[in-house]
């Protein structure tokens, strides 16, 4: 099955094609004949499409028949050879003739008189090609699913006994434990060293080929996990809400707000770190002193004061 990504391409590129669309495209499996008609398809511009399955990626400059890549009129016809000068029509009908006279007649692709669309194929240039193969590179060492990138990271295997490693609550009660999570995360792991590599070079080319996120669950020593995103471009980490989990794989609360109203099974070994949490938010919690494993919490949302109350069984 063939994955397609549409993204925008450079300002520079955009001014290079009058009144045309310079567009960067994914055709994942595609042969280079496909990627040409492909080419005919996304309309007049430049665009660089690319196969990171097939480890191909070209450039095609799409015109009017007749029209040089930069507007000058050429004889309507088409090179027999076989380099990347060859001239490829796309697949165009028309029900009705335009008038020959009428300068203001185009096709629906913007052709006047009819003619219709070819692409010329040509080489990236040198920083582009630099830039796919790092991105090609580094799908090859952790290959993404249909939402990008996701990498794993277990704070049980980080070497030392930082705080945060313990349970998700330390991290979602405490600033400083975020911050050295996603300060040994950026450490210990290889593939944001090399994302941002990928990122740098696809800056001086102008050729982003993949998504500047990647996605990071983090598993906790006492089986509790939660899931990060790392932006590329802002080298930052941010929590990605509603995905902070016990060790059972169960939802914990993580804003004092009438979608977390249920039954909570709190295990783990920083019970009382989470009480604190939750109080801090505005969270009522009532009984308990988070001290026993497997306890209970019943919340329900009391709408005249605006916050969760949790029971403690």
């Amino acid at each position: 099955m063939k994955i397609r990504t549409l993204t925008i391409a450079s300002a520079a590129m955009l001014l290079a094609c009058t009144n045309a669309l310079a567009i960067d495209y994914n055709c994942e499996g595609c042969t280079l004949g496909q990627m040409k008609s492909t080419a005919v398809s996304l309309g007049k511009g430049d665009h660089r499409i690319y196969s990171f399955s097939n480890g191909l990626a070209k450039r095609f400059s799409v015109t009017c028949q007749g029209d040089s890549p930069l507007g000058i009129p050429q004889p309507l016809t088409q090179s027999d050879g076989s380099d990347n000068t060859k001239n490829y029509t796309g697949s165009t009908s028309h029900s009705n003739s335009q008038p020959l006279n009428a300068a203001a007649s185009t096709t629906a692709a913007g052709c006047p008189f009819n003619r219709p669309l070819v692409a010329s194929i040509a080489p990236l240039a040198a920083d582009e090609q630099y830039a796919f193969d790092l991105a090609k590179q580094w799908r090859l060492d952790y290959p993404s699913n249909d939402q990008g990138a996701d990498l794993s990271y277990n704070t049980g295997t980080h070497p030392g006994n930082s705080p945060y490693g313990e349970s998700v609550y330390n991290v979602l009660h405490d600033y400083p434990g975020r911050s050295m999570l996603f300060r040994d995360i950026q450490l210990d792991t290889p593939a944001i060293t090399q994302f941002l590599s990928v990122i740098a070079a696809a800056t001086v080319s102008h050729f982003n080929v993949l998504s500047n996120r990647i996605i990071i669950s983090v598993t906790f020593r006492d089986g509790s996990s939660i899931r990060i995103v790392y932006d590329g471009n802002l080298q930052t980490f941010t929590l990605i809400p509603n995905t902070a989990r016990n060790e059972l794989n169960r939802p914990i609360i993580e804003q004092n707000a009438l979608e977390y109203e249920g039954s909570y099974d709190m295990v783990g070994v920083d019970q009382n770190r989470y009480l604190q949490y939750l109080q801090s938010m505005g969270v009522q919690v009532i009984g308990g002193s988070g001290s026993s494993a497997g306890m209970k919490y019943v919340c329900s949302w009391d709408r005249s004061a605006l916050r969760l109350t949790c029971r403690v069984f």
